[in-house]
């Protein structure tokens, strides 16, 4: 394996783990559960975060339509073939649409990116992001619960955070020139980013302590389905993000991002809302540990063989 991959591995593995054992043990240590920063972390840091990083790099519309109906392609074909083989082999399929059909895009998905591929490599994880949480508070929703998810993506404020700082990026260069001639108005709007910037920096360690404290409350209640469940969290989703960036000749840092977060663990909120619709929530959070576990293994495999 190269040096260059090794070092990647590495800086990417590392930190990400390190800061989710963090929370893991001081969880298990202090018994202090970390669930009040959920909603400091959702209403505040993250929409600060996406924010900015919208505004701060230049809008490219086939990046972001390549990246974004790459995790759409991904999560609904996932969800697709859920419902397919629920049909064949006669099972309900809503208690396996969450943990499967989606990847942790939020906790590790923002993480991975930033690790590996630098503040370049966030800026397209978010697209990534923002795709999946449309996807997940809306479709996601109305699979578990059989009821409309639309008002609830309505309330996640990243959505607005993006729309936002989407067309900020866009008129960037036009909306500078008008407002260099105010100089005192153009002073405060640099403080009010430099403002917004200081409150998102936190968002990733956050996360990722998030993800630890869930994780030291998480206990497998069986072992065969949820691994199974794991292994096609991480297959189906890398198997199909390979299938779309290769249909679409996708290249670049833009195909990394799509095939590595793809990839990735079950998220956290597929056992909050399993819990909340009665859908079997011991296995999602099963799968939860399994394949944030197996995450170990399977990023520094990716990273060395389709990044």
């Amino acid at each position: 394996m190269p040096q260059g991959t090794l070092l990647l591995i590495s800086r990417t593995i590392l930190p990400i783990f390190t800061i989710v054992g963090v929370g893991f043990l001081f969880s298990k240590v202090t018994k202090l559960r970390l669930d009040p920063l959920i909603d400091i972390i959702i209403y505040i840091t993250s929409p600060c975060l996406v924010f900015t990083s919208m505004i701060n790099k230049e809008f490219i519309a086939r990046e972001f339509a390549s990246i974004a109906f790459g995790a759409f392609f991904v999560m609904l074909c996932g969800g697709f073939l859920i419902f397919l083989f629920s049909k064949i082999r006669r099972f309900d399929p809503r208690p396996f649409y969450f943990p499967i059909m989606f990847p942790n895009t939020g906790n590790m998905g923002l993480s991975v990116s930033l690790f590996a591929f630098g503040i370049a490599g966030l800026s397209k994880g978010i697209i990534y992001y923002v795709a999946s949480c449309l996807l997940f508070y809306s479709l996601g929703v109305y699979l578990l619960s059989k009821e409309s998810g639309i008002k609830t993506t309505l309330k996640i404020p990243v959505i607005y955070a993006a729309i936002i700082g989407i067309i900020l990026s866009l008129y960037r260069a036009p909306l500078v020139s008008l407002f260099k001639n105010y100089s005192l108005f153009f002073e405060f709007l640099r403080i009010g980013q430099r403002t917004i910037e200081m409150v998102a920096r936190p968002t990733i360690p956050l996360m990722l302590l998030m993800l630890g404290s869930r994780l030291s409350r998480t206990k497998v209640t069986s072992f065969k389905l949820p691994l199974a469940c794991a292994l096609a969290r991480i297959v189906m989703g890398l198997s199909l993000a390979l299938i779309f960036v290769n249909l679409f000749k996708i290249t670049g840092p833009d195909r990394a991002i799509i095939i590595l977060i793809s990839s990735l663990s079950s998220p956290v909120a597929s056992f909050m809302f399993a819990q909340k619709f009665n859908a079997r929530p011991e296995l999602a959070a099963s799968v939860l540990l399994i394949s944030t576990l197996l995450m170990i293994i399977t990023i520094p495999l990716v990273l060395a063989f389709f990044c």
